[in-house]
């Protein structure tokens, strides 16, 4: 039903809160009770609207009718998602071990099961996949990188000590690379701070010699 599946997005993105997601999608609280509480009404027409209009990246089919891709499309997801894998020499087991779940689980995604809102959200929590593209196949595949990168050096070490050959090799150059640009940024900080140092010191100066220039023109 689809007051079920607002109810999942009332939890997934606003921890549960009925006000709270109310507030996000631009709605009174009473509309949102009225469509999730004990009355349980069918949501009118803008409502739909304002949920989707706030989270594009959910699947109007989805929420309004709870359908899902075809099976063709399922397959080609799976075959996407298998190849991807394939590239970074993740094998089964470790994507298995990298989502908690069993490997009969991630099996049954590549070979095509459709995704749940959670099984989604996992995996696009984990691997960086959209999940609109998980649900529908459509747009970008990943999630486009917001803000300042963080690199952990411990997480590229961990990955680069998970591959063989070729691949671990260029990983631990590029951990190496990162680590001396981390230094470099370091001593640039330091010369940064010395540099502001000085910089305040001789403006001191000048201000003295300006003051001994104008009192020297005063006489």
């Amino acid at each position: 039903m689809i007051q079920d599946r607002v109810k999942f997005l009332i939890k997934k993105y606003s921890n549960g809160v009925k006000s709270a997601f109310a507030s996000r999608v631009g709605l009174s609280p009473s509309v949102i009770e009225n469509m999730v509480g004990i009355r349980g009404g069918n949501p009118r027409f803008d409502v739909l609207v304002k949920i989707l209009t706030s989270f594009p990246e959910l699947d109007a089919n989805w929420l309004v009718l709870g359908e899902r891709r075809n099976l063709n499309d399922e397959v080609a997801i799976g075959n996407e998602l298998r190849e991807y894998f394939a590239e970074l020499s993740i094998t089964e087991q470790q994507a298995a071990d990298s989502l908690g779940v069993d490997l009969t689980v991630v099996r049954e995604h590549l070979n095509g099961k459709p995704f749940d809102e959670e099984s989604a959200e996992i995996w696009s929590e984990t691997f960086g996949i959209q999940e609109k593209w998980l649900f529908s196949g459509k747009g970008n595949m990943f999630k486009k990188i917001q803000g300042p990168i963080n690199i952990n050096l411990e997480s590229l070490k961990y990955v680069a000590e998970s591959r063989t050959g070729y691949q671990a090799e260029e990983i631990r150059k590029l951990r190496s690379q990162l680590a001396e640009l981390d230094e470099r940024i370091e001593n640039l900080s330091a010369q940064n701070k010395t540099l502001h140092s000085d910089n305040a010191a001789i403006q001191e100066k000048c201000e003295i010699m300006l003051e001994k220039i104008n009192k020297l023109l005063s006489r």
